[in-house]
């Protein structure tokens, strides 16, 4: 059975796709997410000279972030259900 949205769900409710893809058989596992809100960084993954992270200049650039590749590596590595192998 399907709930019926509110206006505001119609007009600010949104759905994401996450795709995570192995490297080795190109096997891709997909996922979508509905929300209403988004968590942007606020942080850069980068650090200035002094070892501190830097602030993101615009939501633009947050936006850019929060929409990148991400590889996953170490502890993160995924594990595919299809090959087996263990690729980011």
């Amino acid at each position: 059975m399907q709930t019926q949205r509110t206006p505001l769900e119609y007009i600010f409710s949104w759905v994401t796709e996450d795709r995570i893809e192995c490297q080795g058989c190109h096997y891709q596992a997909l996922r979508y997410v509905e929300g209403m809100d988004l968590s942007l960084p606020i942080l850069k993954k980068d650090k200035d000279q002094w070892g501190k992270r830097r602030l993101v200049a615009s939501v633009q650039e947050a936006l850019s972030m929060y929409t990148s590749r991400e590889v996953m590596d170490g502890k993160n590595k995924y594990s595919c259900p299809c090959c087996s192998s263990r690729n980011g």
